[in-house]
C-alpha cells in the first residue's frame, strides 16, 4: 500500500477555504473558523464526522492554511494496511511527509499492539520544538474501537456537521453539481421539489447528495424535474416528513437578478428606513428591523430568525434571493457604514472606540473588514476626510 501524496503550493489563507467549501451556513462558517485556528498549531488532530462530511477536505484545508503548506500532505487509509507491515508503511509515509502533514484515515482499525508502537510519533513536545510532521486522523465509527489509545499528547478534536445541519447550503451544492454533470444533462427542479430535497436526511451527506444528482442526470427524461418524477426515481422521498417552513421557502437562483443594492440597504437601515424590497416578505422586514435596532450588539441569524418567526435556513434563503446578500455580510456592511459616519463626524474618536461602537469587539477584525469593504484602513479613510 503506497502513500497518497498531494502536492501543496503557497496559497492565500482565506482563499484556501473559500474555493474548497461550498456554502455560507452558520455551521459551515463555524467550521471554517475552527479550521483557521487549528492551522496555526502543530497539535495532533482527530477529525470526527460521518461519511461525506468532508473530513479529508478539512485536513487538507488545515494543511494549506498552515506554515507547512509548501511541504507534502499525505493522505492514507489505515484500513487498507496489512497489520504485519503497518509499521513499515507508516514509517514510509511519515518520511515522505517530513515538514508537512499526514492524515491517517480510520486509525482506530489498527490493532492495539500497532497503535502502541505508533504512539511515540505523536507523543512529542509541541511547544518550542520543531514537530517533523503534523499528524491528523479520522476514526471509522463502525469499528468497535472508537478511540485511539490513552495519550498524553494534546489532541485536538474537530467535528464536521452533517448536511442536515447546513440545509441552506444545498442549493449552492446543487449548483456546483449542476456544473460538474452538465455534460450529461442540465438539471433544474420545479418549486415543489425543494421541500422534499431540504427535508431528506441525506445518508452520506454531500457524497449522498452527489450520488442523487448524478443518478438523476442520467435517468431523468426532462431537464426540469417535477415532484412526481423525483418520487418516481427516488421512492424514499414520498414519505418524508416536511418542515412547514420549507413549504413556503423560495429557492436560491444564482442567475436571477437581485432586487436592490447591498449598499443602499445598509444606508437605508442607518436612516431608520426599511427598503421597499424587504416588504416582499414579512420575515425579511422583521429581521431587517431587528438588525437596524441591534446591529452594534452581538447578534446572529438565529436571533433575527426568532424575531422574524422563521427558521434560520429559511431566513438565509430569503436574504440571498431577495436582497442578494447573506445576513452576516449585510450586518458587516451596516457596521462599516456606521463606522464611516463616525470617522467623518467624530474626528477625535479613537479607532478602537469606533470599533466597539460599531459592534466589532476585536480591533483587528474591524480593520480587516473595513479594508475589505472600503479598500483602505480606517485611519487612511479618516485622513482623506480631514
Amino acid at each position: 500500500m503506497e502513500c497518497v501524496i498531494f502536492e501543496s503550493h503557497k496559497v492565500d489563507m482565506e482563499a484556501a477555504l473559500s474555493h474548497r467549501w461550498v456554502g455560507n451556513s452558520p455551521a459551515l462558517t463555524q467550521l471554517k473558523q475552527q479550521i483557521s485556528k487549528y492551522a496555526g498549531v502543530d497539535f495532533p488532530l482527530i477529525l470526527r464526522g460521518e461519511k461525506g462530511t468532508g473530513k479529508s477536505l478539512a485536513a487538507s484545508s488545515i494543511h494549506e492554511m498552515s506554515a507547512r503548506r509548501t511541504s507534502p500532505f499525505i493522505n492514507v487509509c489505515c484500513s487498507h494496511w496489512d497489520p504485519k507491515s503497518a509499521i513499515q508503511l507508516f514509517e514510509q509515509c511519515f518520511k515522505k511527509a517530513l515538514g508537512g502533514s499526514i492524515l491517517l484515515k480510520n486509525l482506530n482499525v489498527l490493532p492495539e499492539s500497532i497503535l502502541n508502537r505508533l504512539q511515540p510519533f505523536w507523543e512529542r513536545e509541541y511547544m518550542g520544538q520543531v514537530v517533523p510532521v503534523r499528524i491528523m486522523c479520522t476514526f471509522w465509527d463502525r469499528h468497535e474501537n472508537k478511540e485511539v489509545i490513552e495519550s498524553c499528547a494534546p489532541w485536538l478534536s474537530l467535528s464536521l456537521p452533517n448536511l442536515n445541519r447546513r440545509t441552506e447550503d444545498i442549493p449552492l451544492l446543487i449548483h456546483m453539481l449542476r456544473e460538474k454533470y452538465k455534460n450529461i444533462k442540465h438539471i433544474e427542479f420545479e418549486q415543489d421539489c425543494w421541500p422534499l430535497i431540504f427535508s431528506n436526511s441525506w445518508e452520506d451527506n454531500v457524497k449522498g447528495l452527489e450520488r442523487f444528482f448524478a443518478k438523476l442526470a442520467v435517468l431523468s427524461e426532462d431537464e426540469v424535474v417535477s415532484k412526481k418524477a423525483l418520487i418516481y426515481y427516488f421512492p424514499e422521498f414520498e414519505g418524508l416528513k416536511i418542515d412547514p417552513a420549507y413549504l413556503a421557502m423560495d429557492t436560491f437562483d444564482e442567475n436571477k437578478p437581485k432586487l436592490g443594492s447591498k449598499q443602499s440597504i445598509a444606508v437605508s437601515l442607518l436612516e431608520n428606513q426599511i427598503p421597499d424590497v424587504a416588504h416582499q416578505h414579512i420575515a425579511i422586514s422583521r429581521s431587517l428591523n431587528f438588525m437596524m435596532q441591534q446591529f452594534n450588539e452581538k447578534i446572529t441569524i438565529e436571533h433575527a430568525a426568532k424575531k422574524a418567526c422563521v427558521s434560520p435556513p429559511h431566513l438565509s434563503f430569503l436574504y440571498r434571493k431577495h436582497l442578494g446578500v447573506s445576513f452576516k455580510k449585510l450586518l458587516l456592511e451596516l457596521r462599516i457604514e456606521y463606522s464611516k459616519r463616525l470617522l467623518r463626524n467624530q474626528p477625535s474618536m479613537q479607532i478602537t472606540q469606533i470599533s466597539y461602537e460599531t459592534g466589532f469587539h476585536d480591533l483587528s477584525h474591524f480593520e480587516k473588514t473595513f479594508r475589505k469593504l472600503v479598500g483602505i484602513k480606517p485611519s487612511q479613510y479618516r485622513r482623506q476626510l480631514h
